[in-house]
């Protein structure tokens, strides 16, 4: 997000601050011994997925499993660890790939930061803690993509409860609820309460979040009792991936690593750069003969100068993500065959679409001015005493407002922000950005479904976030809000290619951001209701100046003039590898191959409206049943 968080320093406190975020070993990082490890299953990416997956599969003392990671274990980092903290390990290359994208036309050619943990665990341990789920026709409608109901809401919910633990004897304090509404999130039916990932509300919450709320619920918005039941249209307290107990995030790293590093047939490489797969043919003649599957065998990484191989008997697993897993299936032959061919990458596999369908969620930010005596995390910023206490109080206790980060969130479609009339009007928009598209089959039935979401009202368009903080342009001794509010199921497809045969140079990321009327006009919408809810009471009295947009900016065009200006992604990259034709099968096998499988957020056929670890982590769960099935 243009790394607006680095502008959010915690001076004092930061460096007072120590972190507990695991008693956990670490294993060896011996890449000779990890090269001679026969392997059954070959996990690449030590992220969000990849550790549960590769967590999982090791329960069974049968087989060896082995884990390749670019990055390192950030074991008691405050910058991770500390819930205050986040965002601020962003454009920091210790802990993100720090990839950008090409200049975006609809953006005023501008080129963003589209940050990615680098690190074991990946993004969960620098992602902003939102545990979400999004709604039930949001994943049927997978389901109904790939023709395979497991990949429904229903078929999910098990492993959705399976990863997560919910911290007990909690209530929801949000305003709006209904009677009993407060512990209504705790339904067995719904969650887990034996998962690795430990989820709790936020123990404290900044004057401006309740008048956030109350301002939504003066509007008609409801606050919802439990946002994890299949219906999402409303605001929530979202709750976070934080140990409650302990007073840090609580990420993939320090939970499923953790529970298996001490095993004997886990075993993970850090700090090593995988650069492609290696196949053993067995009678494969081409692309075009379906009954000749390509069997992946080993693959190539370095750590270092040297260069080592690794080997797996049952199966590859990519797990490196919507910007990585792309890219290391084109070092590897396997993609657009003329494109790969091109560079000299003789072709294994023509798989046209790998590296398109990527989606992502857009935001344009409202930032205000608060009235004096205000408290919001600014305070870190501008009130060395405050920061001090908060410090002593965190690490004597592990609660305060260190512990705490913003977790108000609102899911809406469009009736619920404006007319019936305007609603049909952003229909016709999107049937004729539709008709106007080239678009492909996969991409003709996502719009058929996402035009009937926007007709029935059925599934939130858009997104509104409460951030108790100010992002750019902030004075001495001022507080500051930001409302983001964008758009979630747009029509933009982008791509993730490589342009050179080198593994150590990043993808060519080209999103198409603003590239269509219908995005800018969800996106539009978006940022005219964040100002409506800005200056509704009880926020308005809050507030004491509007900063950005200018508050002249009032027209529809020197709105959109604003956003191609200042839209920012919400780091949900998808899509890249779906589960479609001639890509990944629902058993998430690669087209053409007997055993390499893909396992992250790239296998999403078409995105949701949440945020992202808490599907990435069910996507996990169910990926080690399928291959322990299958394998």
């Amino acid at each position: 997000m243009r790394n607006l968080y680095q502008s959010f320093a915690l001076l004092t406190a930061l460096s007072s601050v120590a972190s507990s975020s695991a008693v956990c070993n670490v294993g060896s990082n011996d890449p000779i011994a990890f090269s001679k490890i026969s392997l059954d299953y070959l996990v690449i990416g030590g992220g969000t997925a990849g550790l549960a997956v590769a967590s999982r599969l090791a329960e069974d003392t049968e087989v060896q499993v082995g884990v390749i990671e670019a990055g390192t274990f950030h074991r008691d980092d405050p910058l991770i660890d500390v819930p205050v903290n986040v965002g601020l390990t962003e454009g920091n290359p210790l802990y993100d790939w720090d990839y950008t994208t090409i200049a975006q036309p609809g953006a005023n050619g501008q080129s963003f930061a589209v940050p990615r943990g680098k690190m074991l665990g990946g993004s969960s341990g620098m992602n902003f803690l939102a545990w979400e789920r999004a709604s039930q026709p949001e994943y049927d409608a997978w389901g109904s993509l790939v023709q395979d109901n497991t990949w429904s809401f229903q078929g999910l919910l098990p492993y959705f409860r399976k990863s997560a633990t919910v911290f007990p004897n909690q209530t929801n304090p949000f305003p709006g609820l209904p009677p009993n509404g407060s512990s209504a999130a705790f339904n067995p039916e719904d969650e887990g309460f034996s998962g690795p990932i430990q989820i709790a509300y936020s123990d404290l919450y900044m004057d401006p979040v309740f008048p956030f709320v109350q301002s939504l619920n003066n509007i008609g918005i409801p606050t919802l009792a439990d946002a994890e039941a299949g219906n999402t249209t409303g605001v929530e307290n979202s709750r976070q991936s934080v140990n409650r107990a302990q007073g840090v995030r609580s990420y993939a790293a320090t939970t499923y690593y953790c529970r298996s590093v001490d095993q004997t047939n886990f075993h993970v490489i850090m700090n090593a750069t995988a650069h492609y797969l290696q196949a053993f043919r067995i009678g494969f003649q081409n692309s075009s003969d379906e009954t000749q599957l390509l069997t992946a065998k080993s693959v190539e990484f370095t750590l270092g100068n040297d260069t080592y191989t690794a080997n797996a008997s049952k199966a590859v697993i990519l797990s490196a993500g919507a910007y990585n897993t792309p890219k290391l299936l084109e070092l590897s032959g396997i993609g657009n065959a003329t494109s790969l061919e091109s560079l000299g990458i003789p072709s294994l596999i023509d798989l046209p679409q790998v590296g398109e369908n990527l989606q992502d969620h857009l935001f344009a930010p409202v930032q205000y001015q608060v009235k004096s005596g205000i408290t919001t995390f600014d305070q870190f910023r501008i009130n060395s005493t405050f920061a001090a206490e908060q410090a002593a109080i965190y690490n004597s206790t592990r609660a305060g407002f260190m512990a705490a980060s913003d977790s108000a969130i609102s899911f809406l479609p469009f009736q619920a922000t404006t007319n019936n009339t305007d609603v049909d009007s952003l229909l016709q928009l999107f049937n004729q950005t539709v008709a106007d598209s080239n678009a492909s089959p996969l991409q003709l039935a996502q719009y058929d479904i996402q035009g009937g979401w926007i007709r029935d009202g059925t599934v939130p368009q858009m997104e509104f976030i409460l951030f108790s903080r100010g992002f750019v342009n902030l004075g001495p001794n001022t507080s500051y809000i930001n409302i983001l509010g964008g758009g979630l199921h747009l029509t933009s497809r982008g791509s993730v290619h490589i342009n050179t045969t080198d593994a150590l140079v990043q993808p060519v990321i080209s999103p198409n951001w603003l590239s269509n009327n219908f995005d800018v006009a969800a996106v539009l919408e978006g940022l005219k209701f964040a100002l409506r809810t800005g200056s509704t009471l009880p926020l308005a009295d809050l507030i004491d100046i509007q900063t950005d947009p200018e508050p002249d900016a009032q027209s529809d065009a020197a709105l959109i003039e604003y956003i191609r200006g200042s839209v920012e992604t919400a780091h949900h990259p998808v899509g890249t590898a779906p589960m479609a034709t001639r890509v990944v099968d629902a058993s998430l096998l690669v087209y053409g191959t007997s055993n390499l499988r893909i396992v992250d957020a790239s296998i999403m056929p078409l995105t949701v409206a949440a945020h992202l670890q808490e599907t990435v982590y069910a996507i996990a769960e169910k990926a080690a049943d399928i291959i322990k099935v299958q394998s």
